[in-house]
């Protein structure tokens, strides 16, 4: 028998509310989903935050309070910048500036500047989601993932250990507890594996999440030298690569092939070809928005339809009250 798939709530319930926000947290809790994800920044006094992007242009008011603070490519690091400072921002759905003009990613989402959002640590997102599970009765996971660990460790902080000293004062420390934790950065993941989590004496379950090679983020550090990442994706799918992920990971999360037809729904042997080696599928991003569902489905209940047929064991999704399996 099939297990159910999970459902993972993508930055919270960020189809309703601004994107890791605590408030699109505690709905994603109450809309039903099993996992609720948390992307981890550094901040400049070694405070792990929850927050997508290295810098803040794009989700936060820092033009209007910090305007002289970013680097030489015109972005606002994080890592810039301390928690208190951080604390003094708004936090507001994703938005584009073009022309000094600010436009909302998806317009027909929560208004950008609307309200009253702020930016939190993942210490207390964590404290959020274990009271509501013990005030509830549940057992909800978290599932975060350590972003761009190798830029952090240029600036001169290691994420990694401090997320692991973060999930060990809180109880996570086992394959068996309800979290997955993930990051595009393969060689990270086997640093984890082999090096942290004997050090810390923990064994949680890791996940590789898988990009387009064509995904390639120039960053720049604090010495004004661009900094690069991208990893060689097909070589991790393929079965040298799947084999080698299987040693030291549970599971992959990664896109979603768009090349079906409503005639022909093409389901592709990468799915196969990781089962094979006995790891776990997580694929992304669901989102119900217009031009957010690809043309071989008729709505977004068909598209979850459509792809609960494959062999994939967890959905991410903006929306996770709509992810009927």
């Amino acid at each position: 028998m099939k297990n159910k798939i999970i459902n993972i709530a993508h930055r919270g319930a960020s189809g309703y509310l601004p994107e890791h926000s605590l408030e699109s947290k505690a709905l994603a809790f109450g809309l039903g989903a099993d996992y609720i994800e948390q992307d981890l920044v550094m901040t400049k006094d070694d405070e792990i935050i929850v927050f997508h992007d290295l810098y803040l242009n794009f989700l936060t008011n820092i033009l209007d309070i910090y305007p002289n603070r970013s680097r030489s490519d015109g972005k606002y690091y994080v890592i810039d910048f301390t928690f208190n400072e951080l604390k003094n921002l708004k936090l507001s759905e994703r938005f584009n500036i073009q022309d000094n003009k600010k436009t909302a990613k998806f317009p027909d989402r929560f208004p950008i500047f609307y309200s009253n959002f702020k930016i939190h640590k993942f210490s207390d997102e964590i404290e959020l989601i274990l009271g509501l599970n013990k005030a509830m009765n549940k057992n909800i996971g978290i599932y975060p993932e350590i972003k761009y660990p190798q830029f952090h460790r240029s600036e001169g902080k290691d994420i990694s250990k401090k997320t692991l000293e973060i999930l060990k004062k809180y109880g996570f420390n086992s394959k068996n507890d309800k979290i997955y934790l993930q990051s595009f950065d393969n060689n990270e993941l086997k640093r984890i594996k082999n090096d942290l989590f004997p050090e810390f004496d923990l064994e949680l379950k890791l996940i590789q999440l898988i990009g387009k090679n064509q995904w390639e983020h120039d960053l720049i550090n604090k010495n004004n030298k661009i900094y690069k990442f991208q990893e060689d994706y097909d070589q991790i799918l393929s079965k040298e690569g799947l084999k080698d992920i299987s040693k030291y990971c549970h599971g992959l999360s990664m896109i979603i092939d768009k090349k079906s037809t409503k005639d022909k729904i093409i389901y592709t042997d990468i799915v196969k070809n990781i089962k094979d080696y006995g790891l776990d599928c997580h694929i992304y991003t669901l989102r119900s928005d217009k031009d957010q569902i690809p043309n071989y489905a008729n709505d977004f209940e068909d598209f979850v339809r459509i792809l609960s047929k494959q062999d994939i064991d967890g959905i991410f999704s903006d929306f996770p009250d709509k992810m009927a399996f």
